[in-house]
């Protein structure tokens, strides 16, 4: 009997949880296409496509929000800490996630791992971008974050380091010097562009690049629907014969992916939209996709 209790056993311990519920945009997991209501389970390998971000918001921490930039990957995890609480971690592989913490509870703490540094996160929103197979760069947008190296690197350097960002400040880091030093930002860095026409984030802050915007602008967010979710805009069907929110969200994507490009604001082509389904009764009142450039 004890024979098979223990593959059991280990195969519990082992089993995925569920972690990220798909919120807007198209991509992957485990290389299955994804779109919006997908669960995303500790380990799979998330992918965002190429023409606009995804954003997943935490399934046991609705305080959690992730958005991946397009053409980003990685995968979460849960870790237990030093005091037997459980830790949100999520492993960027490639190009940048923006992370949104508001409450992090049940964990007792969220962390970013890129190639060389290891981001541990309070309360705040920041942007988390790996340039390099080698290399991170971090942008802290508000609150506070503590920034490190990944053990296995602090190892190999012989030396470790570790710093409070401080709001609207950037550092990188990489496996070869370790820590750089925290600098100030100029811009708010937006990763809401389509994957080839995406500025670095270091670039956006620097103000290198013109995507960098005003403090109180998340294009981002507002490309992913995130304004809208609980508002009266969030499920326009009801009793009008109306499209909900997560339909008319896919077909923006859609549109996104033509232009190359995100627009200024979701929430005036999303308000049009619903205001024509409204008035219309239906799914053929919502304008045709735009035309390439």
């Amino acid at each position: 009997m004890r024979f098979l209790i223990l593959p059991l056993l280990a195969s519990a311990l082992a089993a995925a949880d569920p972690v990220g519920l798909w919120r807007f945009g198209v991509g992957s997991v485990d290389g299955q296409p994804a779109r919006i209501g997908t669960m995303v389970l500790t380990g799979q390998e998330v992918i965002a496509s190429d023409a606009a971000p995804l954003r997943l918001v935490c399934h046991e921490a609705p305080g959690i929000t992730a958005v991946l930039a397009a053409g980003s990957k990685g995968r979460f995890a849960v870790e237990p800490d030093a005091t037997g609480g459980r830790q949100l971690i999520f492993d960027l592989e490639t190009g940048a996630v923006q992370l949104d913490v508001t409450d992090k509870a049940p964990y007792s703490g969220v962390r970013v791992r890129g190639a060389a540094l290891d981001v541990h996160v309070t309360g705040t929103l920041f942007v988390v971008e790996r340039p390099r197979r080698d290399a991170d760069y971090v942008a802290l947008v508000r609150g506070k974050v503590h920034v490190g190296l990944r053990p296995e690197v602090a190892r190999a350097l012989g030396k470790a380091g570790d710093l409070e960002l401080l709001e609207r400040q950037g550092v990188s880091g990489d496996t070869t010097t370790g820590i750089g030093t925290p600098t100030g930002l100029n811009a708010r860095p937006q990763i809401a562009f389509a994957a080839g026409m995406r500025a670095g984030v270091a670039d956006q802050g620097s103000g290198v690049s013109d995507q960098g915007t005003g403090w109180d602008i998340d294009l981002a967010a507002e490309l992913t629907g995130a304004g809208l979710e609980g508002s009266s805009l969030g499920d326009v069907a009801g009793e009008t014969g109306g499209i909900p929110f997560s339909e008319m969200a896919e077909d923006l994507v859609d549109s996104f992916s033509e232009l190359g490009s995100a627009p200024e604001s979701i929430a005036d082509q999303v308000s049009e939209n619903a205001g024509s389904s409204s008035s219309g009764g239906g799914a053929s009142s919502l304008p045709l996709p735009p035309s390439p450039p």
